[in-house]
């Protein structure tokens, strides 16, 4: 596939909101995109800011290799590392950038991901249990379908996709696995179908549910958001952003919380006379509520819809 059907088929989330409020237009600024991706937010970045210099982070190989042809004459402007986004601060620390003006995290799968059946992040194209972002991690889908017990799958399938029946899940996963070992993205869809009830009206189809919790654990993904997102904080400089873009509530709670203790002076019990912990706001919540894409972005881009977008500023 080459780079211009890449950008015909991944269409960047809420961009105007990510320029408008985290990007400014002038002025010699450091940005970390922790979700390079493809490179949609940051093409546009380098666009809106002539003087701006990004650091792409991914941990998706096919994901650099694509960004890097797209940016590969723009290397005084667009730097570029195979890492996780919670590893930002030493990739930052080891190019020399102490401090940076803006971060952008665009959590989740992209378009490119979910249409590529070989990947298997997607129910609707029959292909091997994978899920991974970074291809040569060792745990994959099907390892985790094949080992895990019966308590570790209902607390995976309870805990991140918030399913009902998530025991009797995890139940029929061990029972199948006796007979044959999991091995298809069709086979497990099929089974989540069979086995779980139907959601609750107006949420997400099952297998949309079983998969996503299944991708969170095999990626490690909350816990990889919430140490981002602290770590991103505290490189920022005063008046720097940062904004995170999430697609369900697991992740927007994470980054809400995160947020609000850290907009917050005294972290002790309101029970308490006076503070004890000491703690003082790092940043100001730049919108107290999450932006939401526009009826018009929804519309050209269906996978849009679920997107939040929340924006803190440094003030320490």
């Amino acid at each position: 596939m080459d780079q211009e059907q890449l950008n015909i088929r991944h269409t960047p989330v809420m961009l105007h909101e990510v320029l408008e409020h985290l990007i400014p237009a002038e002025g010699n600024i450091r940005v970390i995109d922790g979700t390079l991706g493809f490179g949609g937010h940051c093409e546009a970045i380098l666009k809106h800011n002539s003087a701006a210099i990004v650091l792409g982070l991914d941990r998706d190989s096919e994901a650099i290799e694509s960004s890097q042809h797209r940016f590969g004459m723009m290397e005084d402007r667009v730097i570029i590392h195979k890492a996780k986004f919670s590893e930002m601060s030493d990739v930052a620390y080891a190019i020399g950038w102490e401090k940076v003006d803006a971060i952008l995290l665009d959590i989740g799968v992209s378009s490119v991901q979910i249409d590529e059946g070989y990947r298997g992040f997607s129910f609707r194209k029959n292909g091997p249990l994978d899920m991974r972002m970074d291809a040569s991690q060792d745990t994959t889908a099907a390892k985790i379908l094949n080992r895990k017990s019966i308590e570790e799958l209902t607390a995976i399938f309870r805990n991140y996709g918030e399913i009902d029946g998530a025991m009797k899940l995890a139940r029929a996963i061990v029972s199948r696995r006796t007979t044959r070992s999991w091995a298809s993205t069709e086979e497990f869809s099929q089974l989540c179908e069979d086995v779980v009830p139907s959601p609750r009206r107006n949420a997400p189809p099952v297998s949309t549910l079983c998969f996503q919790a299944l991708r969170i654990a095999v990626n490690d993904e909350l816990i990889q958001l919430e140490k981002a997102v602290e770590k991103g904080i505290s490189i920022l400089n005063k008046g720097g952003r940062i904004g995170v873009i999430s697609y369900h509530s697991l992740e927007d709670r994470i980054v809400k919380n995160i947020f609000r203790r850290e907009s917050t002076d005294c972290l002790c019990s309101k029970k308490l006379p006076i503070c004890r912990c000491g703690h003082k706001a790092s940043i100001k919540l730049v919108t107290k509520k999450p932006l939401e894409p526009s009826q018009t972005e929804i519309i050209n881009n269906r996978r849009a819809a679920a997107a939040k977008f929340r924006i803190a500023e440094k003030i320490t």
